[in-house]
């Protein structure tokens, strides 16, 4: 009789090891599922990092922001100021960045041009905040937001 309780007993946990074992194989199944569509994914991306580092410009490619930015400006007849604050190294997953902070008095229509011309030139920016009042015989405005680069 101890016998069969002994053996009811071993064969319960050799029952129990078997199915941990199968679920084992089964979750690293799904994992090596899952890696396989990540790897054929990345494989399908490749061709287009070189463009995205076409798009994006260096941190050096940067230097010249300011002055782009000043030229801008003065094309659309505006006061222009600028800081420029915390910078951001790229990584695997995102690009860098560079946070700054411009200040600008015009007309209306003058910034709002600024604006446009400054979002559709070559730098990809992130306006995060504008703030926008009038002042005397015309309005100023502080803008923050970042500048991405590789």
């Amino acid at each position: 009789m101890s016998l069969t309780i002994w053996l009811s007993g071993d064969l319960s946990r050799r029952a129990e090891r078997i199915q941990n074992k199968k679920n084992e194989i089964a979750s690293r199944s799904e994992k090596l599922g899952a890696l396989a569509i990540l790897k054929s994914d990345f494989e399908s991306a490749k061709p287009y990092f070189s463009i995205l580092d076409n798009i994006l410009p260096t941190k050096d490619q940067l230097i010249r922001l300011p002055r782009e930015f000043e030229d801008l400006a003065k094309a659309n007849k505006i006061n222009f100021g600028a800081n420029f604050g915390e910078e951001l190294a790229s990584s695997e997953f995102a690009p860098g960045s560079i946070g700054f902070n411009f200040s600008i008095t015009g007309s209306y229509d003058r910034i709002t041009s600024f604006i446009k011309s400054a979002e559709s030139g070559r730098y990809i920016l992130d306006f995060g905040t504008f703030d926008i009042s009038e002042s005397g015989d015309g309005f100023k405005g502080a803008l923050l937001g970042k500048v991405f680069s590789q």
